[in-house]
């Protein structure tokens, strides 16, 4: 969602993200990740869409990938740097 939601996003741009989201798994906001969203989000004081998203790589043990280096201090969460221009 947070992908295509940017105002400057151009239609080509649009074409490249919804091909991207077809070849990426989609999880399922468990009962596991929300306790874990709202544990982090009172720990790290994380907005809710950045502790759920922190909240589903730890529960799955993968890598993050982000433009947000906010989220690389976050305890036990593996982070990789992402440069997104708009």
């Amino acid at each position: 969602m947070e992908l295509l939601s940017w105002p400057s996003l151009a239609a080509e741009e649009e074409t490249r993200v919804n091909a991207f989201l077809s070849s990426v798994i989609i999880c399922d906001l468990t009962l596991a990740i929300r306790t874990r969203a709202v544990q982090l989000r009172r720990d790290e004081r994380l907005k809710i869409p950045d502790a759920i998203v922190c909240a589903t790589a730890l529960e799955h043990g993968v890598e993050l990938w982000t433009n947000d280096a906010r989220l690389a201090n976050v305890s036990g969460l593996v982070c990789r740097s992402v440069s997104i221009t708009a």
